[in-house]
């Protein structure tokens, strides 16, 4: 499962790099690629997922938290590389 996951994000990574208009000269670095970060919403879906029948209110309210504010960065992240303000790492 995890060679599957690391191709994927490896797919997407490459897939964003070649649609990604040029970053301009002073973007600033992202410190994950796209694909990284899908990953991590994806785990978080899950997490999140599980604790609504498993866990406390607390570890629901946590786990719905963190998926928030991620998927909030990731919108942030991607209006941000659209319009070559931030760039991704390299090596994709």
């Amino acid at each position: 499962m995890d060679e599957y996951r690391a191709n994927q994000v490896r797919d997407v990574d490459r897939w964003v790099t070649a649609q990604l208009p040029v970053p301009h000269g002073g973007a600033y670095l992202h410190t994950e690629t796209v694909g990284a970060i899908l990953d991590r919403l994806a785990r978080l879906t899950a997490c999140a997922n599980a604790a609504l029948s498993h866990e406390s209110d607390w570890d629901l309210w946590f786990a719905l938290e963190r998926l928030a504010e991620l998927a909030i960065a990731y919108e942030d992240l991607t209006h941000e590389l659209s319009s070559g303000r931030r760039r991704l790492p390299r090596g994709c």
